[in-house]
């Protein structure tokens, strides 16, 4: 089974960045979510695609993971928090996933949503999403052999967009 575990929502988070190509590190501060998840085979036998929308503002902090298997089905993960209460959680939602064609070379073929709606028993909300601000192919990092093998089985890409997120409770 495919579980999800979220270790923290929306906590305050420093960190540095460095990637290939930037002249120098840089220092970041924010807000950040961090989420597990398990699953009992390879990730590219058991996922088509998964979403992480991550949501904050005055009110509080929301966490939508969107997971459509392999078979195609799919599941949904929310967890929001209020303020400071404590976090609610629920899987009990319906999400719709509007994407954009799978033609932009620069995230590597892949269809790139544009909108995600969803309801359940105790919310519903939507998110727009903009233009992917980053784009990276996670295998770069591996030895070429290691990314010659895995790229027999699989093509993964992580992509990360700018989206303005609404929740509303029923």
């Amino acid at each position: 089974p495919y579980a999800v575990t979220v270790e923290a929502l929306a906590a305050p988070a420093r960190g540095t960045a460095w990637r290939r190509g930037m002249a120098e590190p840089r220092a970041l501060h924010g807000w950040a979510s961090l989420v597990r998840t398990r699953h009992g085979a390879c990730e590219h036998d058991v996922s088509a695609r998964r979403l992480d929308l991550h949501g904050r503002g005055p009110r509080g902090s929301a966490l939508l993971v969107h997971h459509r298997a392999a078979d195609g089905t799919s599941r949904a993960w929310l967890g929001w928090r209020l303020g400071d209460a404590s976090l609610h959680a629920t899987t009990h939602l319906t999400v719709e996933v509007d994407a954009a064609p799978a033609s932009d070379d620069a995230h590597g073929g892949y269809p790139v949503p544009t909108a995600l709606r969803w309801t359940g028993p105790e919310l519903e909300g939507e998110a727009a999403l903009k233009s992917p601000q980053l784009s990276i192919d996670p295998v770069d990092a591996l030895p070429r052999l290691v990314q010659m093998l895995y790229s027999l089985r699989s093509r993964p890409r992580r992509i990360w967009a700018a989206a303005e997120m609404e929740l509303r409770l029923k």
